[in-house]
């Protein structure tokens, strides 16, 4: 089966990496490209300040968004598990 190599792209356009399209099954030389991906190379590399986005149908460079901080591990643990009640359950036991 063959590939072609795509652009990722998050909810809101940004790229966040590549990706593999395979080759349809059944229509040869049509490729499945994946959900939020796109077959358009981005033009050029980018500085540290900068990132793609995929808008209108066209990569635009934007600033870069501040990257969050991540939180702490206690915070992180009382999140999964309060998403996750069956393991606070069978830690509780």
């Amino acid at each position: 089966m063959k590939t072609k190599l795509v652009w990722q792209c998050d909810d809101a356009g940004y790229l966040i990496g590549r990706a593999a399209a395979d080759e349809s099954p059944l229509e040869p030389g049509v490729f499945l490209i994946p959900f939020g991906a796109v077959a358009t190379k981005p033009p050029h590399s980018l500085t540290a300040k900068q990132e793609w986005r995929w808008l209108a149908g066209a990569w635009k460079v934007v600033d870069a968004r501040p990257t969050p901080a991540p939180s702490p591990p206690e915070q992180r643990l009382a999140d999964f598990l309060k998403a996750n009640p069956d393991i606070t359950a069978l830690l509780s036991r």
